[in-house]
């Protein structure tokens, strides 16, 4: 892969995944941001519900109804070397 050492492979910028229910609207990511630069690698760690997983399926795209990206960008460089916002898919 032919990346650019200056620009990251990953970039999340307040990411938002709310999910609209009957009750109301549950905030499960609010305002998350993080960078991956070419050959780093990133843990998330925290407790049970704090928004892990519904961030790593946000990131894959995988969010189903009732939840959904609110607002934010998911940023990554393609194999073109081009950074693709993929929450504007």
């Amino acid at each position: 892969m032919n990346r650019q050492p200056d620009t990251p492979t990953l970039d999340v910028r307040d990411l938002r995944h709310h999910f609209f229910l009957d009750r109301g609207r549950l905030e499960a990511v609010n305002g998350v941001s993080f960078t991956i630069a070419p050959g780093e690698i990133l843990g998330i760690i925290g407790e049970s519900g704090c928004g892990k997983s519904i961030t790593a399926r946000s990131i894959l795209k995988l969010e189903s109804p009732p939840g959904r990206i609110v607002s934010g960008e998911v940023r990554f460089q393609t194999a073109e070397r081009e950074m693709v916002d993929i929450c504007t898919l």
